[in-house]
């Protein structure tokens, strides 16, 4: 027997662990369910643009699986740029 495509994987996890993990389709990753962790921090994740999303939703998860809360700033960048300037004294709150 070969192995399964990544999807296929994915999908039988999600079947006979529904419970246990949490699937997001974005970014392709997996995070086991745990206890609630107290969040510390804050981080900003910000993009250019709309195909940096599923990247940034992989730093996103991963932060706040670490225990970090996270704001989330996507297409800030140049086509983009003014959602960006709606937001920087929002972001700029996070650099401190």
């Amino acid at each position: 027997m070969g192995f399964l495509p990544i999807a296929m994987q994915a999908k039988v996890l999600k079947e006979k662990f529904a419970n246990l993990i949490k699937y997001d389709e974005t970014s392709k990753t997996l995070a086991l369910i745990q206890n609630e962790i107290e969040k510390i921090g804050e981080i900003a994740i910000c993009t250019a643009g709309t195909g940096d999303v599923p990247v940034a939703e992989e730093a996103a998860i991963t932060a706040q699986f670490y225990g970090s809360n996270v704001k989330r700033y996507y297409d800030v960048g140049v086509a983009g740029v003014h959602r960006l300037f709606d937001k920087i004294d929002e972001i700029k709150k996070q650099m401190l």
